[in-house]
C-alpha cells in the first residue's frame, strides 16, 4: 500500500471485506493516470479462490488490469514506470 500511495497521480483503496461488501473483490484497487488496476494479494504458493478468479476475469473484461501478486515487486512490475 505504501509503495502505491507514493506514486504520482494515483489513488489506492484497500478492500477489507465484510458482510456488506460483494464477495470476491480484490484486496487492492488502484487508479493511476486514468487507468484501473486490481491486485489479489496471496502468500507464495497460494492461489485465488474460484470466486476471486471469476471476479478478476470479469474486471479484466471491463478493461481493468488485474494481477495475482505475492510481493511489492510484483505489484510495481504491473504498473508503468514513473519518470
Amino acid at each position: 500500500m505504501r509503495a502505491l500511495k507514493q506514486r504520482p497521480r494515483s489513488f489506492t483503496f484497500k478492500a477489507h471485506g465484510g458482510p456488506y461488501q460483494q464477495a470476491g473483490i480484490p484486496d487492492i484497487v488502484h487508479w493511476e493516470n486514468g487507468k484501473s488496476y486490481a491486485f489479489e494479494v496471496k502468500r507464495p504458493g497460494n492461489e485465488p479462490t474460484q470466486l476471486q478468479a471469476l471476479t478478476l476475469d470479469r474486471m479484466a473484461e471491463a478493461g481493468v488490469t488485474v494481477a495475482v501478486v505475492h510481493s511489492v515487486e510484483e505489484v510495481l512490475s504491473t504498473l508503468p514506470k514513473t519518470p
